[in-house]
């Protein structure tokens, strides 16, 4: 839409997915934007978990 260069493109995950139906879809990035999901995902929950908060 705004016609930016593609290194900019990938500074977002968006940058990432692949333009369905218009690609093909690339398995590889899918993959690795979940696996880096569920990793951060369980960080939060660990940390949310063991906050200090009095209660």
């Amino acid at each position: 839409m705004f016609q930016l260069p593609s290194w900019m493109e990938k500074l977002t995950p968006y940058g990432y997915v692949s333009k369905l139906p218009i690609g093909e879809m690339n398995w590889l990035s899918a993959g690795g934007l979940i696996v880096v999901t569920t990793v951060l995902l369980i960080i939060g929950l660990h940390y949310y978990r063991n906050r200090d908060v009095a209660g």
